[in-house]
């Protein structure tokens, strides 16, 4: 189910991600056009690309985006300064890698990273790759690393981080239009008043001027909407997202604990809430990709007292 959602929320941020690329590729087109009329917006094929033009580069876009992943990760990993472990930290990680790997009966090639921080932290990227902390591996003991490793290995199985590359590409694509909007104003509910406000100018402007200045009103109007459109729907996809990977982190603690290592998730996670205590409102929580920390021992003590009462 969980990864059903996650396949429909990426799909919906390539689809908006596509419109967008639509809209730039029609303005373009408008503007190269002999005359810019509603008529010549609505043909698509009247300017610099052509309707067949058009039609490629929206295919090529959507295509660019799910292979994103696979083209852009070496970039990613060079800009982030993860690196290769040295002798010491490889041999700890693939032995617990290997151990993990063993009891998943999987047989998936699994790169490891590290991560230059001192914090606590391991995440699962891209399709193969799994970054652990220097400070993760410092502090904690084998068990600890592995249940750690097992959540991660939960993600890469489930494609969960293959599919968060793919929406991050999308709202890099995105992101243009939200700078517009910050620009602007403060909030989204401020930029939707102000952009409805200068419709409302542009149309009073147009019924002054003749038809050739009324289309170009109309025009500009008609992009300021799909502005806020846009920005509406991808804050909507946005807390979607979010709420999704809560989900997800829950479900992939369950993965580990399924592999046995429930009690000692239970405990990296203790330890984390002791090196780095989570302080913020309610609305800093809903706004984060992981649940409430103290959620997630709850759920975990549930589970690990389940199977404790089960054995006696």
């Amino acid at each position: 189910m969980l990864k059903a959602l996650n396949f429909l929320i990426t799909l919906l941020y390539v689809l908006l991600s596509t419109f967008v690329c639509l809209i730039i590729v029609l303005l373009i087109d408008t503007i190269t056009s002999k005359e810019i009329t509603i008529e010549n917006v609505t043909k698509l094929n009247s300017g610099f690309f052509g309707d067949a033009g058009i039609w490629i580069m929206l295919i090529g876009w959507i295509a660019l985006c799910y292979a994103s992943p696979f083209l852009f990760s070496r970039i990613y990993i060079y800009f982030n300064n993860w690196r290769n472990p040295i002798r010491e930290e490889q041999n700890l990680a693939e032995k617990c890698t290997k151990d993990v790997l063993e009891k998943a009966g999987s047989k998936k090639a699994i790169s490891l990273l590290i991560e230059e921080e001192l914090t606590v932290n391991a995440s699962a990227f891209s399709t193969n790759y799994i970054i652990l902390s220097k400070g993760m591996l410092k502090t904690m003991d084998e068990n600890q690393i592995k249940s750690v490793i097992a959540h991660e290995l939960g993600h890469l199985k489930s494609r969960d981080s293959y599919f968060i590359l793919v929406n991050y590409y999308c709202k890099l694509f995105l992101s243009p239009f939200k700078f517009i909007l910050k620009f602007i104003g403060k909030t989204l509910a401020q930029n939707i008043l102000l952009g409805l406000f200068v419709i409302v100018v542009l149309i009073v402007a147009g019924n002054s001027v003749g038809k050739k200045g009324q289309e170009i009103t109309i025009m500009a109007a008609i992009f300021i909407l799909t502005i806020i459109l846009i920005a509406i729907l991808n804050k909507i996809l946005d807390y979607l997202f979010l709420a999704l990977s809560r989900s997800i982190e829950f479900a992939r603690d369950f993965y580990a604990y399924k592999l046995g290592y429930g009690t000692y998730m239970e405990k990296s996670l203790a330890h984390l809430s002791e090196i780095s205590p989570q302080k913020g409102s309610a609305f800093f929580y809903l706004t984060s990709t992981h649940p409430i920390i103290q959620s997630r021992i709850r759920k975990l003590e549930q589970l690990n007292s389940k199977t404790q009462n089960f054995k006696q």
